[in-house]
């Protein structure tokens, strides 16, 4: 019989520490339905709909309107969750919903340990999966039929496997979990065009090609099932007169939310045109640096801040893995918060799923790389991290997890 290796064995334990410290914060608050306000309520309509064979509509709303704006993954869960308790009452459902959030949540603190790991010491990847899950927005995104935990946990499963890629099951796996992130949230393209710029830029035709082809079903199936809705007469034809207007979030897609008006949220300031878009880009590149760098308030410092770790985690990529999926996934998910309303008043981190993580891997990357002397400075970009990850923040469930459709 096969001795478990010392290091294997203190990841293991590792892990189940993790774990343990995960489920004790869920202990003050396992009782009753999970949070089934704002997108969780419409998730779960749509999830109600589709478990009643009503198709992909909301339920709530005059005509039972079809959805053209939550992906799919929750509400098909919601749906899974009534039929195997055979009703769709929310006080049976809510609390199963929470079960099944809690093994979801455990898999994700998990995961940001396991993908660190492979860049840092254990120590510090230990120490970001527990601010991951030792703050309030953890609990806050846990706690609410929300799709951040499952994005999260999808877009690190994604990072974890595409390290392995070489082997073609682990390729498979990688994208497999790309198109759920995907079908979580919409935001989850950054990491289909991540997998496939991944192969192309290492000149893998072969699984560039593979890559695309798989890529284009879920997005061209979701662009397809958009315009189908908006052709409908229903849509054409609303049951009251804003039904459908741009500015209704949840009744329309985010491309006629975002590419409609100048400001969803003040329709009164009109159209969206060239111009809008360039003054919100600019407002958008002023604005994230600071949100991403953390800690540090001045823009100069913190494009400083951001420039050396994000060389030290494609160099510690390069040098491990031979895969650029994580900085390519950065910056397309940066390229996509750039061109949103509004990317700092979501209810999700300001980048993407793993945009602490990253920078804290290129710290402590570019530390290593430069010796313990050196490593100050990048070691104290780290603390700061941690600390405006927040602790008591906003933004702070974006250690690994979070962002927007």
């Amino acid at each position: 019989m096969k001795t478990v290796e010392p290091n294997v064995r203190t990841s293991i334990l590792t892990c189940l520490v993790i774990a343990i410290v995960t489920v004790a914060t869920w202990l003050p608050r396992m009782s009753g339905s999970i949070d089934l306000r704002w997108d969780g309520g419409a998730y779960y309509i749509v999830g109600t709909s589709l478990a009643n064979n009503k198709g992909y509509r909301l339920l709530s709303e005059p005509g039972d309107i079809r959805s053209s704006v939550h992906a799919p993954f929750l509400p098909a869960l919601v749906a899974a969750h009534q039929l195997i308790l055979k009703t769709s009452d929310p006080a049976v459902v809510g609390p199963a919903l929470r079960v099944s959030i809690l093994l979801v949540s455990v898999g994700y603190a998990v995961a940001i340990f396991l993908f660190l790991s492979a860049y840092v010491c254990r120590p510090l990847a230990f120490t970001a999966a527990l601010i991951g899950v030792l703050q309030p927005q953890f609990a806050y995104f846990s706690d609410a039929l929300y799709a951040e935990m499952f994005f999260g946990l999808f877009t690190l499963l994604f990072f974890i496997l595409q390290s392995k890629s070489k082997k073609i099951v682990y390729f498979l796996l990688s994208g497999l979990f790309a198109v759920l992130a995907y079908e979580a949230r919409t935001a989850g393209i950054a990491l289909l065009v991540a997998w496939v710029a991944d192969n192309l830029l290492r000149r893998d035709f072969k699984r560039t090609f593979i890559t695309l082809a798989i890529a284009a079903v879920p997005v061209m199936s979701w662009i397809g099932w958009i315009a189908k809705v908006e052709s409908s007469p229903e849509y054409q034809k609303p049951a009251y007169a804003y039904q459908t207007a741009p500015y209704l979030y949840f009744n329309v897609s985010y491309a006629k939310n975002i590419f409609t008006l100048k400001d969803p949220s003040n329709p009164q300031l009109g159209p969206f045109t060239t111009q809008a878009l360039a003054t919100r880009v600019l407002d958008n590149l002023l604005v994230l640096p600071v949100r991403i760098g953390g800690g540090c308030k001045h823009l100069g410092c913190t494009c400083i801040s951001l420039a050396a770790p994000g060389l030290g985690c494609a160099h510690r990529a390069r040098c491990a893995s031979e895969t650029q999926a994580v900085p390519h996934s950065f910056l397309c998910d940066t390229v996509v918060d750039g061109i949103l309303p509004h990317p700092v008043q979501q209810a999700v981190c300001p980048i993407s799923s793993t945009s602490l993580s990253i920078l804290c891997v290129g710290d402590v990357s570019v530390s290593c790389r430069y010796g313990a002397k050196d490593s100050i400075p990048f070691l104290g970009n780290f603390t700061f991290r941690a600390r405006n990850s927040r602790l008591g923040g906003r933004w702070g469930h974006c250690v690994a997890g979070g962002a927007r459709s």
